[in-house]
Order: structure tokens, then C-alpha cells, then sequence
């Protein structure tokens, strides 16, 4: 046990004791997130799980604690011989809880999705807005982000309306040199 504590003491104190930075607008955060989706469709009655999802990622900050960011990703499943995919695409405002680049920091943010989706003969795109919380644990010159997201997809002709939860693990890294706090 007093092993596990001073390893852990160990791994903690460098960020603990390095000068805290600022992302300064014009930081960039380029990753890459995996993780699952569960989709809840047309009411409580049919559940859809995605195993593994992946997303790629750029956020550009604009200020020290806020970004913009922008999302890519997909996922391809086979079910009952019918090849089915959805690509994603979307938009988001991310407020960092702190602004020390270099230590562990909550996040909370507002975003919008579009999904393309192919099922069987069907092929059809949906809207969806949402929002995302997550956290950050800064790695030499990158990080590791853990998130959890709700998206609320809009029915149409096409597609019932439709709300997922995804989880996300994922890495990043920053391009960009962040200033020195004083």
C-alpha cells in the first residue's frame, strides 16, 4: 500500500510542480477518441449499440479556457447481411472548467451533429444537438480525454427521432506553443 502511494505521489508531483501554461487562441488540440454509442430509437422500445465508434477531432482555442471544435467519425456494422454505416460530422463549443493547459481539467461543452446513415436500401442524413462533458489528463505534450456525450437526433422522413449516449476514450495533441503563466 505505502508503495502504491509514493508511486502514485511520484507520477503526480511533475505536473503538480511545473510552471502552469495558458493555451492561447490559435492552440490547437488535434485526437482521436474511440468508444461506443447506445441509441435509443423511436421511444424506449428499439436499442441500438455501436462498438467501437471512432472520431477524429480539432479543436482551435479562441481564448484560454474556450474552443471551437470540429468532429469527424463513423462506425460500419453487419446485421442480418445488410452493411449498414453512419458518418458523423460536427460542431462544438468546449469551455475548459481551467485554463493551466498542463494539469488535469474538467470540460463541458454544446454541440451539433449531422449523421449520414446507410441501412439496408435506405440512405438518408440527420440532424442532432447535444452536449458533451468530459476531462482531461495532460501526457508530456498531449493528453488523454475521457467523455461522455448526449445527442438528441431529430426525426424526419427517414429516420425516427432518435437519442444516443457515447463514451470516449481518447488521445490529443496540442500544436501550438502555450504561454508561461506568471
Amino acid at each position: 500500500m505505502r508503495l502504491t502511494i509514493r508511486m502514485s505521489l511520484c507520477l503526480l508531483a511533475p505536473p503538480l510542480i511545473a510552471a502552469p501554461a495558458v493555451a492561447q487562441p490559435g492552440t490547437s488540440e488535434v485526437g482521436f477518441d474511440a468508444g461506443g454509442d447506445v441509441t435509443f430509437v423511436g421511444g424506449q422500445e428499439d436499442v441500438d449499440f455501436s462498438v467501437p465508434t471512432g472520431r477524429i477531432r480539432w479543436g482551435v482555442f479562441f481564448d484560454d479556457a474556450n474552443s471551437i471544435e470540429i468532429e469527424v467519425g463513423g462506425a460500419a456494422t453487419d446485421v442480418a447481411d445488410d452493411a449498414d454505416f453512419v458518418g458523423t460530422a460536427g460542431l462544438g463549443v468546449i469551455h475548459h472548467l481551467s485554463s493551466d493547459y498542463r494539469y488535469s481539467r474538467p470540460f463541458m461543452g454544446l454541440r451539433g451533429r449531422y449523421s449520414h446513415i446507410d441501412v439496408g436500401d435506405v440512405s438518408a442524413g440527420q440532424f442532432g444537438v447535444g452536449g458533451i462533458l468530459g476531462y482531461v489528463l495532460p501526457v508530456s505534450e498531449g493528453a488523454i480525454r475521457l467523455a461522455v456525450a448526449y445527442t438528441h437526433s431529430i426525426g424526419n422522413d427517414d429516420f425516427a427521432e432518435a437519442h444516443t449516449v457515447s463514451g470516449t476514450i481518447g488521445a490529443s495533441v496540442f500544436i501550438g506553443r502555450p504561454r508561461a503563466r506568471r
